[in-house]
């Protein structure tokens, strides 16, 4: 090693560097460090360890990428969740998507049935609230019924959702014709108004075909 001389060029002279004596400074790295006491070298050189070198941070992976759809469906699950309309009922997540298996009350009449749809179950108790069929397809679709795990209760719930279709359509038809200066309550109650005294519910059922068919034509 050389060190720098008075005229600015480097001298040929071994350095281990000149400190005064009693220099506070008690070592001079030179490549390998060179202890330096008392102003003068020792006789062995004594080599000071280095820390090994600090490894580089590894890559941060990306976040996830969550598809526009399943947000959707946290964002429905959650404002359900605030009503407390999620009570007992299961949840099916997979393929990318989250769908509210809503399930429906067997042995109910039609005016029942009706509510059900329209309505949901809104009872005081937390435990018996369910968020209305209608909603539950507004926000999921037809996958509340597809989704269910077994095949015997998807043909169950299936071929009750195919009976009850007649009054449930009734109900969709007058909705989106005065839903939004009536609401849910008011119109399902003018469909129960339409049908009510005219038999029981396969007949009513019948009745409502017929009449849905007859506004097809």
């Amino acid at each position: 090693m050389r060190e720098w001389g008075d005229d600015g060029h480097v001298s040929g002279v071994a350095a281990a560097a000149h400190f005064p004596f009693g220099s506070p400074v008690s070592a001079v790295r030179l490549g390998v460090t060179t202890a330096v006491t008392h102003g003068r070298l020792p006789a062995q050189p004594m080599v000071v360890q280095f820390p090994p070198a600090v490894p580089p941070p590894e890559a941060v992976p990306p976040p996830p990428v969550v598809s526009s759809r399943l947000a959707q469906d946290r964002e429905n699950l959650w404002q359900l969740a605030m009503r407390h309309m999620l009570e007992c009922v299961p949840i099916f997540s997979g393929d990318g998507q989250y769908v509210l298996l809503r399930p429906l009350e067997r042995d109910l009449g039609w005016e029942a049935a009706l509510d059900e749809y329209a309505k949901g179950f809104k009872g005081r108790d937390a435990a018996t609230r369910r968020a209305s069929v209608w909603e539950v397809k507004a926000k999921f679709g037809d996958c509340w019924r597809f989704c269910i795990p077994g095949a015997a209760d998807r043909r169950r719930l299936g071929k009750l959702h195919s009976t009850r279709l007649p009054i449930d359509r009734e109900f969709q038809v007058e909705y989106s014709k005065r839903g939004a200066g009536l609401g849910v309550e008011r119109v399902a109650s003018v469909v129960t108004s339409k049908y009510k005294g005219r038999g029981w519910a396969i007949a009513i059922y019948k009745v409502s075909n017929q009449d849905y068919s007859a506004c097809k034509k």
